[in-house]
């Protein structure tokens, strides 16, 4: 068997590190509008639930 090179035996780890950075981010926007995450995803579903249902009647 070969092995990796050194330069892409880390670029897991750096993935990784960008996506919980991204993920930071995001709480982060949240707590400066003073809404937690979980109610923002609340009111986004039901938000859209809501254009849904009435895109619907209209047809």
């Amino acid at each position: 068997m070969s092995r990796a090179p050194s330069a892409i035996r880390g670029q897991a780890s750096v993935e990784y590190l960008i996506g919980c950075l991204v993920v930071l981010a995001l709480v982060a926007a949240d707590a400066a509008s003073g809404e937690s995450t979980l109610s923002l995803v609340i009111r986004s579903i039901r938000e859209g639930f809501t254009r849904f249902a009435s895109a619907l009647s209209i047809t």
